[in-house]
């Protein structure tokens, strides 16, 4: 419950302080992966805006990712978390998986990753 109310307010929070429409774009350029910086040729870019009616930030990326990410802090944390969880994520379970464990949308992904990811 204590989580809830801090989430709440941390919204409501946002809300007050956020800029109207669309952000500067984060741009990843390089990444930590197994132990060693690796650069992302071309670099990963993400719009990102205020969504006024939920109250998060909005974060999508363009072309062979085209998922949204949320947060409700600042677009910072967005790059913290690309760098932290969701990059390194995505290449543990595709850029690392047996082809044949993927699905045909997972391959692409894979050789998206593979290919950028140096």
């Amino acid at each position: 419950m204590a989580g809830m109310i801090a989430n709440t307010a941390q919204t409501a929070r946002t809300r007050e302080t956020a800029p109207a429409g669309a952000l500067a774009p984060v741009i990843v350029r390089e990444i930590e992966l197994e132990g060693r910086t690796r650069r992302i040729e071309p670099p990963l870019v993400f719009s990102v805006k205020f969504n006024e009616e939920s109250g998060f930030y909005e974060m999508s990326g363009a072309g062979d990712y085209d998922d949204i990410f949320l947060a409700d802090d600042t677009t910072d944390s967005f790059k913290g978390t690309l760098l932290n969880i969701i990059l390194p994520d995505l290449w543990e379970e595709y850029a690392l998986e047996k082809d044949e464990k993927l699905s045909p949308k997972s391959l692409l992904l894979k050789k998206c990753l593979l290919a950028r990811i140096r």
